[in-house]
């Protein structure tokens, strides 16, 4: 896990080794191990690297790495099927300097070509400058776990793992993108492609780009995990027993390191499957751990999950180590995670102090449960979906009920409410569907003082998708594609990546093999959801391996801190002030700044409604990161007034 960056000049203005440094060292919290940077001015290209050291520790590993004085590359991520590969690569003729999966890719790249990808297990962004061809091929894994955005002008093309890098070139030129902050600020909503600066965008998932001074970058899809269900179409087996074998699989996998690994747990179903089968594969392998380091965010009251994360460690090796959740958000903690996450939006600083503790404690390698939900409906708002396949066409009353009974599971806790109340609530809910056959559980969110954009459509390949789909593309299994592959699962995959980097901490995701990924996109969503439960196949099974009290919680609760003083108490709300006071920003551009005004002043005075609180607090975060881009832009020295980045080279 690691910090990649890269140049290539069209034009072939000259690169000089300071100018490649700054650019690479804006990622050094992704890659505090060590540095490397590789110039060839003859081509106008130059790679950088940060590296986090996983495999092989040794400098035999370090990055940009060569082979043939043909190929270059920079690479950020884990192939975990790299000691496979390895020894199929031998069989070819090839030898290894290194015990490194970084040395296994680029040699696989030059035996295979872009045909080793589908032989790739694992997570990455990676850059390969073949130095024959004159080209440059960066490609993303096949759900953007590893992520890598660019620039692209007629003069220059360059890529960094992360936007803020992006700052540090001489000729980059900063511009907010009103459209998409405004689609996260008001629609709720966050592009696969699309980040918070004009000209600049990620490559998506699946997909590969092409850079050479012969035609503009060439964006290409290399993966699509609909084309790959059909080894799993005509399993007839024990769909329990194969899930929880690939997850196994998945697991012991993720386990080879160098590095000592962690589990951030939080009580739900997830997190707790990772640590039980990690725990009972140290004990059927023999592996030499005396315990897991597992970390655990404390919240308070009816939110707590700490029993059910103490009955796991009791029941496991688990070494635990709790953290307090903060009273509230600080000024200075949410220009931190605004920085980090590089998104404006309601972040909770829970992730960042998880993995900032694991860092403390010597762990370097994360298991996390991140995709579980997309892949196995584990959201309540994935109910109404389910929902309209069991009212359309012939309706099917009995499984209504049963989906009404887990909406009313997850979006309305039991001890709110007694059983009559319960069950007029799950009424209620089917009634919206009936004669219309649709569901609208909220308009989006536009307050008054909103300026109204024309935004084209979020990215998206599912309907280009959908007739891969067959029996298995109801309306749920729909939706689950898209949160998945284009959707909700990109931005918390972001969220985390990022959160666990500044801390230097690799993130390793088991529900995220392709094996497991595709098999559960295989199934009928009747499998993912029903009998009450989310998450039904997982559960049944976990059973027998999870304490009965967690497998059958259908509570989720996660990192997420929801109270309203949290987010708005009075050091937050002096700041919100401050910045819709503030001159010289895009906020006219983006808000009616005299309204805005009103309605905070309003909101201050009476507390009237928490939703415009937060509206506020985010079109704030707008000014905020504007400021702190723009200072890194003009101390283009690679270090900020701001102080970020400078706290996080330490």
């Amino acid at each position: 896990m690691c910090g990649i960056t890269g140049i290539l000049n069209i034009d072939r203005r000259p690169i000089t080794e300071e100018q490649m440094i700054r650019f690479n060292d804006a990622l050094i919290h992704r890659g505090p191990d060590g540095a490397g940077v590789w110039l060839d001015n003859a081509s106008g290209i130059g790679l950088g690297h940060r590296r986090l050291a996983i495999v092989d520790l040794s400098q035999r590993g370090k990055q940009p790495m060569h082979y043939a004085d043909r190929y270059h590359l920079t690479y950020n991520g884990e192939i975990y099927n790299y000691i496979e590969l390895r020894e199929e690569l031998k069989t070819l003729g090839h030898t290894f300097v290194s015990d490194s999966d970084a040395e296994v890719l680029l040699i696989a790249y030059a035996q295979w070509g872009d045909q080793c990808l589908q032989k790739l297990n694992g997570m990455w962004a990676f850059a390969i400058w073949d130095s024959a061809a004159e080209e440059l091929s960066i490609c993303v894994d096949r759900f953007a776990i590893k992520s890598c955005v660019y620039v692209a002008t007629d003069e220059y093309f360059a890529f960094a793992s992360e936007v803020k890098a992006l700052l540090h070139l001489d000729r980059f030129q900063l511009n907010m993108n009103l459209d998409e902050i405004y689609r996260r600020l008001f629609l709720k909503e966050q592009d696969a492609i699309d980040t918070v600066l004009s000209g600049v965008q990620r490559i998506p998932a699946g997909h590969l780009m092409k850079v050479s001074r012969k035609q503009r970058p060439r964006l290409l899809r290399w993966w699509n995990t609909l084309e790959h269900t059909a080894q799993y179409a005509d399993f007839r087996g024990d769909r329990e027993a194969k899930l929880r074998e690939l997850l196994e699989s998945s697991i012991r996998m993720r386990m080879r390191s160098d590095r000592s690994f962690g589990i951030p747990i939080s009580g739900g179903m997830d997190s707790s499957s990772v640590l039980m089968i990690a725990d009972q594969i140290i004990r059927e392998d023999n592996i030499p751990y005396d315990h897991i380091d597992t970390f655990h965010m404390v919240k308070k009251g009816a939110r707590s999950e700490l029993p059910a994360v103490k009955l796991l460690a009791a029941n496991s090796c688990a070494k635990l180590h709790e953290i307090d959740e903060s009273n509230r958000m600080t000024y200075e903690m949410m220009r931190q995670l605004l920085f980090n996450n590089e998104n404006i939006g309601v972040t909770s600083e829970g992730p960042y102090r998880v993995y900032k503790r694991m860092r403390e404690q010597g762990v370097v390698v994360s298991l996390d449960g991140h995709g579980a939900d997309e892949l196995i409906a584990g959201y309540h708002f994935y109910t109404p979906a389910a929902m309209r396949d069991a009212l359309g066409g012939i309706p099917n009353p009995a499984r209504a009920i049963d989906i009404s009974r887990v909406w009313r599971r997850l979006a309305v806790p039991a001890g709110n409410m007694g059983l009559s109340q319960r069950i007029k609530a799950s009424g209620k809910f089917i009634n919206q569907f009936i004669g219309t056959n649709k569901w609208i559980p909220y308009e989006h969110e536009m307050p008054e003082y909103g300026l109204v954009r024309q935004i084209r459509p979020r990215f998206s390949l599912v309907e280009q998708d959908k007739h891969l789909f067959g029996a298995m593309g109801d309306n749920l299994n729909l939706k689950l594609y898209e949160e998945f592959q284009f959707g909700f699962l990109q931005k918390i995959l972001r969220a985390f990546d990022y959160a666990s980097m500044a801390n230097g901490v690799e993130a390793r995701t088991p529900f995220l093999d392709w094996r497991l990924v595709c098999y559960l996109f295989s199934l009928p969503s009747k499998l993912k959801m029903g009998k009450g439960l989310n998450k039904l196949l997982l559960r049944q099974s976990m059973r027998g391996i999870l304490p009965a009290k967690v497998n059958n919680n259908p509570v989720k609760t996660g990192f997420v801190t929801s109270t309203t003083d949290y987010y708005l108490n009075q050091e937050i709300l002096q700041w919100i002030g401050d910045s819709l006071h503030s001159t010289g920003t895009v906020l006219p551009n983006l808000v009616d700044v005299s309204k805005a005004r009103q309605s905070f002043d309003l909101y201050r005075k009476k507390r009237l409604r928490y939703a415009d609180g937060m509206r506020l607090y985010q079109v704030a975060q707008v000014v905020e990161m504007e400021k702190m881009y723009r200072d890194i832009v003009q101390n283009n020295s690679g270090k900020s007034t701001t102080g970020i980045v400078a706290a996080e080279a330490k």
